[in-house]
């Protein structure tokens, strides 16, 4: 897909290179905070059901992406993703902030 938009294939690459990067780098983070977090009779409870979370939302919104992609088109679905990707984040972040001041 992204091949489609950038013409670039280097580009493409090292977009694609990022990401894994990224994506691996924060995987490592969440890990290491949750089990700082979290007690030692806890953290089986608690990294299966991140396991859980973490596997449930793709298929979804894989299933909405292509709905929104045949209804509109590739740069419009994935805006809209993108923004309530964004939007999502940032109400659980904010609702987080808020409980604990």
């Amino acid at each position: 897909i992204l091949t489609v938009i950038i013409p670039n294939i280097y580009l493409v690459l090292t977009l694609i290179f990022l990401t894994g990067i990224t994506s691996s780098l924060s995987v490592i983070f969440i890990n290491t905070f949750i089990q700082k977090e979290t007690s030692n009779e806890f953290i089986g409870r608690v990294s299966s059901f991140r396991s859980l979370a973490l596997r449930i939302p793709p298929p979804i919104v894989v299933m909405l992406f292509s709905y929104l992609v045949d209804t509109f088109n590739l740069i419009f679905a994935a805006i809209l993703i993108n923004l309530a990707t964004i939007l999502f984040a940032t109400l659980v972040f904010s609702k987080r902030k808020s409980s604990r001041g």
